[in-house]
């Protein structure tokens, strides 16, 4: 299963909640692919923030596409 989805402003809130769904998975990965923050010298930031997140079964990705 794949789901793509795509918030307004307020998206930290929704991944706090969409994490307490998730709970129930004993394994998950979280990838950030694109985020405000530089935190190593060979990454570059973009404004927005996109985060592909899998665990047994599904996968997820979460882009707010600014």
């Amino acid at each position: 299963m794949i789901g793509l989805l795509v918030l307004p402003q307020n998206y930290y809130n929704f991944v706090a909640e969409l994490f307490i769904l998730y709970d129930s998975f004993d394994n998950y990965t979280i990838t950030t692919l694109v985020e405000n923050g530089v935190y190593g010298r060979k990454l570059q930031a973009e404004h927005g923030l996109s985060r592909y997140m899998e665990t047994s079964g599904h996968r997820l990705l979460f882009d707010t596409g600014a």
